[in-house]
């Protein structure tokens, strides 16, 4: 049916006398005379008068009341133009005669305003009758103020904000979608009398405007009055609407149709102080309309449907922390560990302390500008810093986000036979315990605590989060700069090494130890992979070195470039790693272990700017097949290629200069065959022993070189071939025969000159 037909029962149709006056002024005959415009229909609810949706057609409708008690309705949409005549009469107790009838009553506000009062309306876009409490606006101001529409201005009064999660869905052209949402800051503004107004109360719609609903809250509950206008825009007039879900034959969702008996959605406060949608069957959802006002049902647009199911308001605090200025800052190195597989996390961060008061920056990496605020306190001889919980951290990607601290429990997911953790955050107050060693300098949660970064208030099974968290105090400069992964970028920490001449290492230099093993990893987290490059110059400072640990135990990482600024590598630097190829720039140092257990590295060029090749520099590293040793490099240390079982080729460039060889530095390699170069003056103790393979050693130097770290001679060789031969200079047999651990040969295969 029409609606104009609506309008004329709207204005003149079943109404019925309603008891209730909401002025004291008395009605007259005399104060009605004149023409009135219609402004808005409203609703009562818990005390409180709500604009009653109309089509925004562009329509206006007035009532001329003449002397002689006729009157006429007029509405007016463009060029048509559509009017009624009737009779009327005003009783002195309000009460109003249309054409005979009682129909309602009217209540004057001052001499411009009257409400015409009924208990019956009807719904402009459906047209059934609706029974409640309603009145009828109209003004003698032919532009009223108070047109209804949808409010895009921030309304005056008290500022509050809720964060908001729940779950949406969505139905495409009968197919559907849920997902759950998190972390929405939602604005409300208290106004007059207990009226809330909600700011984009449904997110992420990508309305052009902001828009606020208008509600009712008491101390319990949130009152919501259904359908009002969010948004006018476009061709189509999009109202915030409440329905239900439609099935299929399968019990399937595929749609949301009218639920037009609720005019009202309530939000209830639990004993946490959160508010929560009490109907979850129905859905909060978007209706349309044309710019005619024809309906065009629950859609967000004509093909699709959207709506809320479950909905949670948790008053929320947005102030931040903020550390006081002029204090000393000191930095630290962060490390933790995510998730059942305990992937390793590390970053940098900030530190301000004053008095017993503590403040951190850089615990949330989505937003690691952010500051929290702990308090260091004593207990017996184990000072601890306690940070309490859900502290604001900031805003980002459209949502707040807060620091929470995490209990974890881990639980065995049988059906698949995983390991899956449950997450218990705690509550806001409640803190997260840090205990302090001061003569380390190290802050250290229980293995089982954490915290959570994140933008909700969802208290299990979280997607991330950090625990078994240490954090190193460090005097130097540490900072965060980009690497190049491959196409990606990813953060490693850098220490400057040299303000003055601006140097700087990749990684922080720490590294810590946990039982009998050390920790790596201090530049990057563990899970990278694949190709690292290393730029000359980050921040305005030269890379002139590789810390320590500064890629320990990164499995997954096949090669790292190295700038030419490069020339020191640190002691464990690239232990346990994954390379497979590596070149080294012009080395002044090459620290402990620094390539050690590199199971997938062949090949290996050691530069000649390297004077002495450190200890246990390659050890273990098990398919090292081929060592190329540089001119000028003049020591080979202690075990420095033990345990390479499958290094089978040691070239020397020439003129070789290497001068000492240490001791067990070729234990248990695979030559069959190794030639030392006249140069070396100092071999060491089982330097080339349990080399079961090596069939002959060629020794250039016309000396002996001397056996060193001695503990038993003839250990030099122990357990070479029962055939081995050593072959040495023409005239220097007889020198070789009478040295100790070289004439362990004349047990062997012999003492030979060398072939002219």
């Amino acid at each position: 049916m029409n609606k104009i037909f609506y309008f004329w029962q709207l204005c003149l149709l079943c109404f019925i006398v309603s008891s209730c006056k909401d002025t004291d002024e008395q009605p007259s005959q005399h104060t009605l005379v004149g023409k009135w415009y219609f402004v808005t229909t409203q609703e009562k609810e818990n005390n409180q008068w709500f604009d009653f949706p109309m089509p925004l057609d562009g329509a206006e409708m007035f009532i001329e009341f003449l002397p002689d008690h006729s009157a006429t309705i007029v509405r007016t949409v463009g060029d048509q133009v559509d009017s009624k005549n009737f009779t009327w009469e005003l009783m002195p107790d309000g009460s109003f005669i249309v054409n005979g009838e009682t129909e309602g009553r009217l209540d004057f506000s001052g001499n411009n305003r009257f409400y015409w009062q009924t208990t019956t309306t009807n719904d402009s876009f459906t047209g059934k009758v609706l029974e409640g409490l309603f009145r009828d606006v109209y003004d003698r101001n032919p532009t009223p103020a108070d047109k209804p529409g949808v409010i895009t201005e921030r309304p005056q009064g008290k500022i509050y904000h809720f964060s908001m999660e729940g779950r949406n869905h969505y139905y495409r052209l009968g197919m559907g979608s849920n997902l759950s949402f998190y972390g929405k800051t939602v604005e409300a503004v208290e106004g007059e009398e207990g009226v809330l107004y909600l700011k984009n109360l449904l997110p992420d719609l990508g309305l052009p405007d902001d828009y606020y609903v208008k509600a009712v809250m008491d101390n319990d509950r949130i009152l919501v009055p259904l359908p009002q206008v969010i948004s006018t825009k476009g061709k189509l007039i999009k109202y915030l609407w409440r329905g239900v879900k439609q099935y299929n034959s399968g019990d399937k969702p595929v749609n949301f149709i009218s639920n037009l008996d609720k005019r009202f959605i309530t939000f209830m406060k639990d004993e946490k102080g959160i508010f929560q949608l009490v109907e979850d069957i129905d859905q909060l959802s978007i209706g349309l309309c044309d710019v005619h006002g024809n309906w065009m049902g629950k859609h967000l647009e004509p093909t699709v449907a959207y709506a809320i199911s479950e909905m949670k308001l948790k008053p929320a605090n947005i102030d931040l922390v903020t550390p006081p200025a002029g204090l000393p800052v000191q930095n630290f190195v962060f490390k933790g560990v995510v998730g059942a597989d305990k992937i390793e996390i590390m970053y940098t961060g900030k530190m301000i302390q004053q008095g017993q008061e503590v403040y951190l920056q850089g615990l949330g990496q989505v937003l690691p500008d952010a500051w929290v605020k702990g308090v260091l306190h004593s207990a017996g001889d184990q000072p601890y810093l306690a940070i309490p919980s859900e502290q604001y951290l900031g805003e980002s990607k459209g949502m707040a986000w807060y620091f929470y601290g995490d209990r974890v429990e881990e639980k065995l997911h049988e059906p698949t036979g995983t390991l899956r953790l449950k997450h218990h955050l705690f509550e806001a107050g409640d803190s997260l315990r840090f205990n302090y060693n001061p003569q380390q300098r190290t802050l250290t949660t229980r293995s089982d605590e954490g915290f959570v970064c994140n933008a909700g208030t969802i208290d299990e099974y979280m997607t991330s989060e950090l625990r078994e968290v240490s954090i190193t105090l460090t005097d130097e400069t540490v900072f965060t700069a980009p690497l190049l992964m491959g196409d990606v970028e990813i953060p490693a920490i850098f220490q400057v090494t040299d303000a003055e001449k601006k140097l700087c290492q990749v990684g922080s230099g720490i590294i810590k130890e946990s039982g009998e093993d050390i920790f790596y990893g201090t530049a990057v987290m563990s899970i990278v992979f694949g190709k690292l490059e290393i730029p000359a110059e980050v921040n305005g400072y030269q890379v002139e070195a590789v810390g320590p640990g500064a890629f320990g135990d990164c499995k997954h990482l096949t090669e790292v470039v190295l700038p030419a600024s490069v020339t020191r590598i640190g002691d464990w630097a690239f232990m346990n790693t994954g390379l497979t190829t590596m070149r080294l720039p012009q080395l002044t140092h090459l620290g402990e272990g620094a390539l050690s257990g590199c199971d997938q590295l062949t090949e290996i060029e050691i530069p000649g700017s390297l004077k002495k090749v450190d200890q246990i520099a390659f050890s273990e590293s098990e398919y090292l097949e081929k060592v190329v040793i540089q001119s000028g490099v003049t020591e080979i240390s202690r075990c420095a290629f033990a345990f390479c079982y499958r290094l089978q080729t040691l070239e020397w460039q020439s003129p070789a200069t290497v001068k000492k060889i240490g001791s067990l530095a070729f234990k248990c390699t695979d030559f069959t065959s190794v030639t030392l170069p006249a140069s070396l003056t100092m071999i060491g103790e089982g330097a080339f022993s349990v080399c079961n393979s090596l069939q002959k050693v060629v020794c250039e130097a016309e000396v002996p070189p001397t056996i060193v770290e001695v503990r038993d001679a003839e250990y030099i060789f122990d357990g070479l071939p029962d055939d081995a031969t050593l072959h040495v200079p023409q005239g220097s047999v007889e020198a070789y025969s009478q040295a100790p651990g070289w004439n362990v040969f004349l047990k062997l295969g012999g003492i030979h000159p060398i072939a002219q």
